[in-house]
């Protein structure tokens, strides 16, 4: 019974989304748009305009392009942050009362 209970919670999907965002195999994503990309290129030096446009479109709709660029500004404001409280400065969207523009 013990081992049944041992197996059930290992097995069992992330319960957060924090544990989500961790669990996504970041490579096979990557790799996923790279190849689109790449075959969005060849079909441009073929001059392969509907395939290429068709291409475009299914990049710019793929989950993986969309959690990719999610983690580019995640990280690029991570590190925007990062640098700002690291040379004292404001952080962004901080101002500390109202702009008189």
């Amino acid at each position: 019974m013990k081992e049944r209970q041992m197996i059930a919670a290992t097995a069992s999907a992330p319960s957060t989304d924090a544990q989500r965002w961790q669990s996504i195999d970041w490579p096979a994503m990557e790799k996923r748009v790279y190849r689109l990309q790449v075959r969005i290129a060849k079909s441009i030096r073929e001059q392969r305009w509907g395939k290429a446009r068709a291409l475009q479109h299914l990049l710019s709709r793929s989950f993986a392009a969309k959690l990719i660029a999610v983690r580019r500004v995640i990280s690029t404001k991570e590190a925007a942050r990062q640098v700002l409280t690291e040379s004292g400065g404001p952080l962004p969207g901080n101002t500390g009362g109202r702009r008189n523009n």
